[in-house]
C-alpha cells in the first residue's frame, strides 16, 4: 500500500524525496535492477534473495497495474524498492488491523542513518520511534543504526551496498556442493531438512550441514541409501579416522575447485563487460571478498578440518 501511495504521488514529502535514491541510483547498486546476465553472476545467496524479490514484485505489480494502468512499471518498481529498503515495522491500533507485512512506516529522518554492525539504539512505541545515541558523539560525526546481523550477500541484495569489514559475513557453498549430490542423497537430506544452506563462516569454519554433506560425498559411489542413513544418524562416525581423513581431503579439493570457479567468474565479468561500471565494480568487490574467505579456509583446512564446529 505504501508503494502504491508513493508511485501515485500521494506522499507529500519533498524533503524526503530529496534524500532517497533515484531509480538510476538504485540501478547502479541494487541487483534487482541489474541486467539478467549480471544477476546470474551473483553469489548463490544473493541470487536466491533477488529471485525472491522478483517473485514478490511480480505479485504486487500484477495487483497494482490493472487498477492504475497509467503508472509505469519502472515508476512502481522505484516506489516498491524505496518501501522495501526504508520502512520500519510499526504497531499502532490502526496498523494492527493490517496484515503483518503491511504494518510499516516510513521514517524520513532515518534515511540520514547508514548501517553498521553496532550503532544507535532504535525502539518504538505507539507514540513513535526513538533513536538513542549509544555513546557521546562530537558535532559532525556520522551516526549509524544496525539493520541486523546480515552477511554481505544479504546487504548487497536487499540494500545495494557491501561492508568492508563485516563480522557477520559468510560464504554460501550451495553452488559448489548441491550439483555434486546424487538425487537420492538429496532426497535423504531434504527429508531431514539438512539440504542446502551449506555455509562457510570465516570465524568458525564450515557448518554442520556442510560437514555432513562433505562426509557423504567422500563415501564410495557404491554406498547404499541404508549406509547413508546410518552415517547421518550415527554421530560416532564423526570420530572415524578414515572417514575424517577422506572428507578433509575432499573439502580441500572442493575449496580449490571453488577458487577456480571464482577466478573464472571474475575473468568473465572483465571480458564481457556486463552491465555498467558501477554494477560490475560492486559485484567484483563481492567476489573478491568471497575469494578471500574461501582462500583463508583452504589454507587452514576449513578452519580445523571437519571437527571444528558442532551446530
Amino acid at each position: 500500500m505504501l508503494a502504491a501511495e508513493i508511485a501515485l504521488g500521494r506522499v507529500e514529502a519533498p524533503g524526503w524525496a530529496a534524500l532517497v535514491p533515484s531509480w538510476p541510483d538504485l540501478e547502479a547498486a541494487v541487483p534487482f535492477a541489474w541486467p539478467e546476465a549480471l544477476r546470474e553472476a551473483l553469489p548463490c545467496e544473493a541470487r536466491r534473495l533477488v529471485a525472491a524479490q522478483e517473485a514478490r514484485f511480480r505479485r504486487d505489480w500484477q495487483l497494482f497495474e490493472p487498477a492504475f494502468p497509467g503508472t509505469g512499471r519502472q515508476q512502481y518498481a522505484h516506489a516498491w524498492f524505496l518501501v522495501g529498503t526504508r520502512t520500519f515495522y510499526y504497531e499502532t491500533a490502526e496498523t494492527m488491523l493490517f496484515p503483518w507485512s503491511d504494518r510499516l512506516a516510513l521514517l524520513p529522518v532515518a534515511d540520514l542513518f547508514n548501517h553498521a554492525p553496532a550503532g544507535c539504539l532504535v525502539s518504538y512505541s505507539p507514540d513513535g520511534y526513538t533513536v538513542t545515541a549509544d555513546r557521546p558523539y562530537p558535532a559532525g560525526a556520522e551516526l549509524f543504526i544496525s539493520y541486523g546481523s546480515h552477511s554481505n550477500d544479504f546487504l548487497l541484495a536487499e540494500y545495494g551496498f557491501l561492508l568492508r569489514d563485516n563480522a557477520c559475513d559468510r560464504v554460501c557453498l550451495d553452488d559448489l556442493i548441491l550439483p555434486k549430490l546424487p538425487d537420492d542423497l538429496k532426497a535423504e537430506l531434504d527429508e531431514r531438512d539438512v539440504l542446502g544452506n551449506f555455509v562457510l563462516d570465516p570465524r568458525s569454519g564450515i557448518c554442520s550441514r556442510t560437514r555432513l554433506a562433505v562426509r557423504l560425498l567422500s563415501c564410495p559411489p557404491s554406498q547404499s541409501r541404508h549406509e547413508w542413513q546410518h552415517l547421518i544418524d550415527e554421530a560416532e562416525h564423526e570420530d572415524d579416522e578414515h572417514v575424517e581423513a577422506s572428507a578433509s581431503r575432499l573439502l580441500l579439493t572442493l575449496l580449490g575447485e571453488y577458487l577456480d570457479t571464482i577466478d573464472a567468474i571474475q575473468t568473465r565479468l572483465q571480458k564481457r563487460r556486463l552491465g555498467n561500471d558501477s554494477q560490475r565494480a560492486l559485484l567484483a568487490q563481492r567476489w573478491r571478498q568471497i575469494e578471500a574467505m574461501v582462500r583463508q579456509a583452504a589454507e587452514t583446512g576449513g578452519r580445523g578440518g571437519l571437527k571444528e564446529r558442532h551446530s
